[in-house]
């Protein structure tokens, strides 16, 4: 039996695996919640290489994600904005990465809360948030494809999506320091933190 066939078998086990259609073109959801310009490029990408591999693109992120232009690339794809969320930030008084060097690792923490919780509420209000929402409920997404750094309260949107998908999490630039892996089902993920967090158990839920 050649590697072919053996290649052919491991690619449909993970398919099916992944709860997701053997099929050549998939409805993807892509979410970048994170304020951050680099993370928006890194993402962007992302999103237009899976674009110019014939997937029906849904992105939901800080800034526009600009596909190619071509009549095919524009039928399938959409991009939903936070709009004005990153700029409204850098203006604001939060927005201070000098004083953020003087800060203690407890400060940052706290201050790392509280900005994500503003963030959150700040881009659950936006339009392109409820459009991207709207959407959602309306059309059968196979997979998300998530940034997991930072937002995690558009983790609720996995609970409303039509087509149960699966979710695929990403971080740019490395894994957050607290996370080792993440396994668990189509819905809520277990979450194993690093050895040196043995405080912290895994959680699953079911």
């Amino acid at each position: 039996m050649d590697h072919s066939f053996y290649s052919s078998v491991i690619i449909g086990l993970f398919v099916i695996s992944c709860n997701a259609p053997v099929a050549s073109t998939l409805n993807i959801l892509g979410i970048s919640t994170l304020p951050s310009n680099s993370h928006h490029i890194w993402f962007s990408e992302l999103m237009r290489g899976l674009a110019r591999n014939g997937h029906n693109i849904y992105a939901l992120g800080l800034r526009e994600t600009k596909f190619d232009q071509d009549e095919g690339t524009q039928n399938r794809t959409q991009s939903f904005v936070f709009e004005s969320v990153i700029d409204d930030f850098h203006r604001s008084p939060v927005f201070s990465p000098v004083e953020w060097l003087r800060l203690s690792v407890t400060e940052i923490s706290w201050l790392n809360h509280k900005v994500g919780n503003d963030m959150c509420e700040r881009q659950m209000a936006t339009d392109g948030a409820k459009r991207a929402l709207e959407t959602v409920r309306q059309t059968r997404i196979d997979v998300i494809v998530q940034d997991l750094t930072y937002g995690q309260c558009f983790y609720g949107m996995w609970e409303i999506v039509q087509g149960n998908p699966a979710i695929v999490g990403f971080t740019p630039f490395g894994a957050p320091n607290w996370v080792k892996d993440v396994v668990g089902g189509n819905n809520w993920p277990a979450i194993r933190t690093f050895p040196y967090f043995r405080q912290t158990q895994p959680f699953r839920t079911r």
